[in-house]
């Protein structure tokens, strides 16, 4: 079955299917209930507005209205939801993939890498929202970058124009993405020819259209906007008492919340691929790798869009007195598996490797099933408020019963 997955891209979509089918049927039907952001995208799609708060933008909601229409006003229209746009990413993530490596195997590898990522494969399952339409738009960005080198048609720039637009409706630190990706790309002189030409017009004229909508009702509340920005910066839980004090507390931050966002998928890195980790000068020189061919000019692409990622996170620390970085909000550096097998594919690997890191990737997709299973199981034993476990389908027709026929309840 592996060496199906690894070497066929039938394999590798049958597998990705058949899990998230029965990951979203384990999720629907063990628990019937919603957590707070379920129940939350519950509330809010009851009316189609262009915001519903400040801390998050509306277009997951704006689907899970869309999908309503289908499946009812049920903690299903979330669900699946929430299936469709981690599936999308898993086929757009395989495709840029292939892109930036040539090995069709690693391509597997580094998509595989997902469920590695606990805030993707375990979180986005159980309490994220937003933060999935997030992930797909920035696979999606840099997914239509390449396609604009590719085919450079008017086409082009209107599709990434309109993936930008929507990832600026996903989610705010979107943006975090869009800057750094398009900084990298204009640091690469191809990908810069694509970029600096009137025709990019019709991508920012798009991603207007798209985007202006909400910014419009997001911007008529700027105080709002500051305390909202205040709180996901220094958080609600940490004193401050000097300015060094603060710095210490963001860079510790920054640095407990990366390791998170990566583990345990960089514990299977250094396992099976550890000189992927050692720089790549000596190995290329030694090897005659040109370095302007697609892979390598992509890698370096990559390599700098993460760097100038925590070069902001450390502004943020150091100049805007950032104490509190979010794991989730890391999800910006989703491309970092692809970046890493293109490094991988740079320096040689054991083919006995590319198998077992496979299978362990495997295992955890076995073991987030076993995982909700298990959730099911110990919860009621031992917490007293299981918001998955409550009853409210009862409670509902319950009150259904007693009389009441219209209405919000929010408890």
């Amino acid at each position: 079955m592996i060496k199906k997955i690894l070497e066929s891209n039938s394999g590798f979509f049958w597998f990705i299917s058949i899990y998230l089918l029965v990951l979203y049927a384990t999720r629907s039907f063990l628990f019937p209930s919603a957590g707070y952001v379920d129940s939350e995208q519950i509330l809010f799609s009851q009316a189609f507005v262009l915001g519903y708060t400040t801390a998050n933008p509306p277009l997951f909601t704006w689907l899970v209205i869309a999908a309503q229409q289908v499946f009812g006003v049920t903690i299903l229209s979330v669900n699946v939801v929430k299936v469709a746009l981690v599936f999308l990413t898993y086929i757009l993530f395989f495709k840029v993939a292939c892109e930036v490596v040539a090995d069709r195997r690693l391509a597997v590898l580094s998509s595989l890498s997902l469920l590695g990522i606990y805030y993707y494969a375990w979180e986005g399952l159980m309490n994220f929202s937003h933060s999935l339409t997030l992930v797909l738009c920035c696979v999606a960005v840099f997914y239509f970058l390449l396609r604009l080198e590719k085919k450079n048609n008017v086409l082009s720039y209107i599709l990434l124009g309109l993936v930008i637009g929507l990832g600026f409706i996903a989610k705010y630190n979107f943006l975090l993405f869009l800057l750094t990706i398009m900084a990298s790309s204009l640091c690469d002189r191809e990908m810069r020819k694509c970029l600096i030409t009137p025709k990019i017009a019709l991508t920012f004229l798009v991603a207007l259209v798209v985007a202006l909508p909400h910014l419009s009702w997001f911007l008529d509340d700027p105080h709002g906007i500051a305390s909202v920005l205040a709180s996901k910066l220094r958080g609600d839980d940490v004193a401050v008492n000097s300015y060094w004090q603060g710095v210490g507390a963001g860079l510790v931050s920054l640095i407990k919340t990366t390791g998170n966002f990566l583990l345990p998928l960089v514990v299977g890195y250094v396992l099976f691929f550890f000189g992927a980790f050692k720089p790549l000068g000596n190995v290329i020189r030694s090897s005659g790798t040109l370095s302007g061919t697609p892979s390598s000019r992509y890698r370096n692409l990559l390599g700098r869009q993460i760097l100038f990622i925590l070069i902001v996170l450390l502004v943020a620390v150091f100049a805007f007195g950032a104490t509190q970085i979010s794991t989730h909000y890391l999800l910006v550096l989703i491309l970092f598996p692809i970046y890493f097998f293109s490094r991988v594919e740079a320096v040689g690997f054991n083919e006995k490797a590319v198998t077992r890191f496979a299978s362990l990737m495997i295992f955890l997709a076995l073991l987030v099933e076993v995982a909700l299973v298990g959730k099911f199981l110990v919860d009621p034993l031992r917490c007293k408020k299981c918001y998955f476990h409550i009853p409210f389908a009862d409670f509902a027709s319950e009150l259904r019963q007693a009389g009441f026929v219209r209405g919000t309840i929010v408890s």
